[in-house]
């Protein structure tokens, strides 16, 4: 048998309960984004991470995503063994698998953040509405026309010492946007020491929480949140 590998859409082809949210994930299908080795204690199983399709994302009952939020869990990833997935022709739109997140976090999550809720909501009036551009786009566009820069911000994520000099609570001089990819979305530029890195916008934090950068960034970190 071919083997699977990163990339391939596969699909769960057995019964498989999800430890989580007890839902049976027999049917849907994802794209494998992560291979991880056998364990010692489970040498003869690779585990896969695979991402949703947008197809598996309209047929999941809605208590799966709430009970894997209300528990701070990935919904739109799950950690599947290899003996339960086949390999299955198929088609993956990064586009739409986002608008379809879009689509769950206005449903069922946006209104629990208040202020914030309310700033994504007026990015996105009509969360069922799809275009050839991604969300990720609209946020570019709000965020360039909103932002004040420069601003100071401090570095929340802590990189690997290969990564570069930054560390936790280090902070910098956000000096503008620097587009955005899948997954990690928009990035940013900051200075620091003299040196200029490009971040993702979600490893940074505002230093003035009372300001207007600070309550646009928290909009955007809630609307990251409501699509995990």
């Amino acid at each position: 048998m071919e083997p699977i590998t990163i990339g391939n859409i596969v699909r769960v082809n057995h019964s498989f309960i999800d430890e989580d949210s007890a839902i049976n994930l027999k049917g849907h299908e994802g794209v494998v984004r992560m291979i991880f080795s056998p364990e010692e204690n489970n040498p003869d199983e690779t585990l896969y991470l695979i991402e949703w399709t947008e197809k598996t994302l309209k047929q999941l009952p809605d208590v799966y995503y709430i009970k894997l939020f209300t528990d701070e869990k990935e919904w739109s990833y799950k950690i599947v063994p290899e003996h339960i997935l086949l390999k299955v022709e198929g088609e993956y739109n990064a586009d739409a698998v986002e608008w379809e997140k879009n689509a769950i976090g206005a449903r069922l999550f946006w209104q629990y953040f208040g202020r914030s809720g309310k700033l994504i909501q007026s990015l996105f009036p009509n969360d069922k509405e799809k275009t050839d551009r991604s969300p990720y786009d609209t946020w570019l566009k709000y965020l360039n026309q909103n932002l004040r820069f420069p601003f100071e911000a401090t570095i929340f994520y802590e990189y690997e010492p290969d990564d570069g000099i930054l560390q936790p609570s280090d902070s910098v001089n956000v000096q503008g946007l620097a587009g955005w990819d899948y997954p990690l979305g928009i990035f940013c530029e900051v200075q620091f020491k003299g040196k200029y890195f490009i971040l993702p916008l979600q490893d940074i934090g505002m230093t003035n929480e009372l300001s207007k950068n600070a309550r646009i960034l928290n909009a955007y970190e809630a609307w990251l949140l409501c699509r995990a």
